[in-house]
This record gives C-alpha cells, sequence and structure tokens, in this order.
C-alpha cells in the first residue's frame, strides 16, 4: 500500500488472517503520513477478501480502498473505490 514518500513521519500497518477451512484471507491496510511540505495528512485505508481458488495460483480479491487528502487529487483530496481483482498464475 505504500504511496507516498518524502520527508516527514510515516505509519503503516497490515494485518490479515488466513481462514484454511474457507480459503478466506479478510484484510486490514492503513497508513498515515505527515510530510514537512503538505499542510493536512494524508492516509489510506484498504479493507479487503481475498478468496483462494487455488492457493496463489488463483484468487479473487474484493477490496474496499479510500485515500484521504491526497495531494495528487486537486479535485477533492480524497479517493473512495471498490476494487475486484482475478490473479490467475499459468
Amino acid at each position: 500500500m505504500s504511496r507516498w514518500a518524502g520527508t516527514g513521519s510515516v505509519i503503516y500497518g497490515q494485518l490479515g488472517f488466513y481462514l484454511k477451512s474457507a480459503k478466506l484471507m479478510p484484510y486490514v491496510a492503513y497508513q498515515s503520513a505527515s510530510y514537512d511540505g503538505y499542510a493536512d495528512p494524508v492516509s489510506g485505508l484498504d479493507v479487503g477478501l481475498n478468496y483462494f481458488i487455488l492457493g496463489h495460483n488463483a484468487k479473487l480479491t474484493l477490496q474496499y480502498h479510500s485515500l484521504t487528502n491526497d495531494f495528487r487529487d486537486a479535485a477533492s483530496g480524497d479517493v473512495k473505490q471498490l476494487q475486484m481483482q482475478v490473479h490467475f498464475f499459468l
């Protein structure tokens, strides 16, 4: 999830738990940063669920993705998305 780099302070953490019998892994990741060049702190949050069809060779991911005060988005600074990913390794 690491989105930004610069001079200042950053805290990042992620947590997930694999439920083997259901082949599911819920997870959460969070990043908050306070950079010297920006007036407001920026933060990112991902909350999602992996479904492992065939281990890491085939999986589905559904994720809520949120950015707050992202300086790259001049209109509002906030981004909220629902993302779905399909991963196949041949």
